[in-house]
């Protein structure tokens, strides 16, 4: 079975996503890359050759059709973020990039739609309100990232032994906050095993870690990539797993946040069925106050004709 997987934009994260499908084995891929600035080619060339080590998948470039056929498509097509800035000062140009992508998207299949862009909670509802695609089909990598910056930030304190699965939820960005209903350290509760002073040093730990990548290389990369690659693992997945990721409010939720077009970053099952946020997570006082502050800051972002 072959399934036809499009690449929006060839940037690092692109490339390194683009890398990271080679060794897939499960299905054999036909991997379209899609990106205006014709300069990619040559790195599409070489990307073209190293693929000739994996005789079960194929590559394009700038299929329309092909990304019209699609069964995944990874949206990694965004304004670059200025070092030391909030990814939020990129909303209008990745807005626009994404509205540009996506203009002559005439789906012959429903597909899933990974979004990496930032800001991520913003593009992924521009995505799907633009290609009108189910909710459930359309995911960003959220926050996803934030909490694996915080077990690697836990582990780097409490040492490598430690057993720690942090939550994070909200916005990729400023207002991400930890779950402490979510989360749990050495099988305990965060609360138990670090005190308050301890989790809020974390937090501005993973706030500050794209800047202090920033120092040494343009962009955060490899963590955002495998990120999405685990969320495609996940959406072909029957089993399926359970990961804080950028995806619509449900239900369960509407009553205290409201019925809303924002994408806010939840905790929720994803398999094979696509993306649901898990309908049992009802937050404390606390934590429904971190979700709007979020999803008040993510709205704002909203240009009029998408709310």
């Amino acid at each position: 079975m072959e399934l036809i997987v499009s690449i929006i934009g060839y940037g690092n994260v692109g490339k390194l996503i683009a890398a990271l499908l080679l060794p897939y084995k499960k299905y054999s891929l036909h991997i379209n890359i899609i990106d205006t600035d014709s300069n990619v080619r040559g790195a599409v060339l070489d990307f073209e050759h190293g693929a000739e080590l994996y005789d079960s998948h194929s590559i394009s470039f700038n299929s329309q059709d092909l990304l019209n056929q699609s069964d995944f498509i990874f949206h990694c097509a965004g304004a670059s973020v200025p070092r030391g800035q909030s990814r939020l000062v990129t909303t209008k140009a990745s807005i626009e990039i994404t509205e540009a992508v996506f203009s002559g998207f005439r789906p012959l299949k429903t597909p899933f739609v990974i979004v990496v862009a930032n800001p991520v909670e913003v593009i992924s509802a521009i995505t799907q309100i633009i290609t009108g695609l189910p909710r459930q089909k359309v995911v960003g990598t959220g926050t996803f990232l934030d909490s694996l910056r915080m077990n690697h930030a836990v582990k780097s304190l409490m040492g490598e032994a430690t057993t720690v699965d942090s939550v994070l939820l909200g916005e990729h960005g400023s207002t991400a906050f930890l779950s402490r209903q979510l989360s749990s350290l050495n099988t305990k509760s965060f609360d138990v095993a670090l005190n308050q002073d301890t989790i809020n040093e974390l937090m501005e730990k993973v706030k500050g870690s794209a800047s202090k990548i920033k120092e040494t290389q343009e962009a955060c990369i490899y963590g955002v990539s495998y990120c999405a690659i685990k969320v495609f693992e996940a959406l072909l997945s029957v089993e399926g797993r359970s990961i804080p990721v950028s995806t619509f409010v449900p239900q369960s939720l509407e009553p205290v946040l409201g019925t809303t077009h924002a994408y806010v970053s939840l905790y929720a099952w994803i398999n094979t069925g696509g993306v649901h946020p898990i309908e049992d997570y009802q937050p404390n006082t606390e934590e429904l106050e971190s979700l709007k502050k979020s999803l008040t800051t993510i709205s704002a972002c909203l240009p009029a004709q998408y709310v």
